[in-house]
């Protein structure tokens, strides 16, 4: 299934926008696109963008020029629309095993992002350590941090790595006050939906016995009355928050 459906896309944007778009991909100005299933993310000139999609439709779009339905959103999904994911079934089968694992172990000594990503497909434990330093790393742009929730955190709930999930969600966590502190009220509150569109599916998964550490810890100690009281809301899908304070 195609991650986008057809030109439908072009609804959330203004005539004046799709042109000017337009001529930002044909100039080459999308660079370091990546794409999932149901996420992509890109850098349009100085700007970085994160789509995500559900049944080929676009759920939220985030840029870091903090315009809605903005310029440097169309000329990615226009990208989207002219790089279809190629099947590349023939080409690997022109390759015998061993010259396969050669190139892979190659590529993959050199490239932890690809290792990782390898890990995840096959269902094997990722590196904690390499995912935090890219968490780290994402900090210096909001965007980054969205990025590495849709797709890092999304792959160890679909792979089931709970505990690992959950750790590196308290890092996203306290990214929030660092957002809180500059004054980035706006990004604050998408980055704390998207933690709190996670949790909930966390929830509806049943993983309630880790989630409920999870949200009681902030609940606690958090100085951040946003985050205890919208962690608090979140509690009271299985319990009492007011609970949390009388043990």
């Amino acid at each position: 299934m195609k991650i986008v459906e057809g030109k439908m896309w072009r609804k959330h944007f203004t005539s004046e926008v799709l042109k000017k778009a337009q001529k930002y991909f044909e100039a080459g100005l999308v660079d370091d696109f990546k794409s999932s299933k149901s996420h992509v993310s890109a850098v349009v000139g100085e700007y970085n963008v994160c789509i995500d999609f559900k049944d080929s439709q676009i759920i939220s779009m985030y840029c870091d020029c903090r315009q809605r339905n903005c310029i440097h959103q169309a000329a990615v999904l226009y990208y989207l629309e002219n790089h279809p994911k190629t099947d590349y079934s023939g080409l690997i089968l022109s390759f015998t095993y061993e010259e396969l694992a050669d190139f892979l172990n190659d590529e993959l000594s050199q490239n932890p992002e690809l290792a990782n990503r390898l890990k995840s497909y096959k269902n094997m434990d990722i590196e904690e350590e390499f995912l935090k330093r890219k968490l780290k790393k994402s900090y210096n742009l909001y965007v980054k941090v969205i990025d590495f929730i849709s797709v890092d955190l999304e792959k160890l709930k679909t792979t089931g790595q709970i505990d690992l999930l959950l750790k590196l969600l308290k890092g996203t966590v306290e990214y929030l006050y660092q957002l809180s502190y500059i004054g980035m009220y706006d990004e604050y509150d998408i980055v704390m939906d998207k933690i709190a569109d996670l949790i909930n599916s966390l929830i509806d998964l049943d993983y309630i016995d880790q989630v409920s550490k999870f949200l009681a810890y902030f609940i606690i100690n958090s100085e951040d009355e946003t985050v205890s009281d919208y962690f608090a809301y979140i509690y009271s899908r299985f319990g009492d928050a007011k609970e949390l304070f009388k043990e």
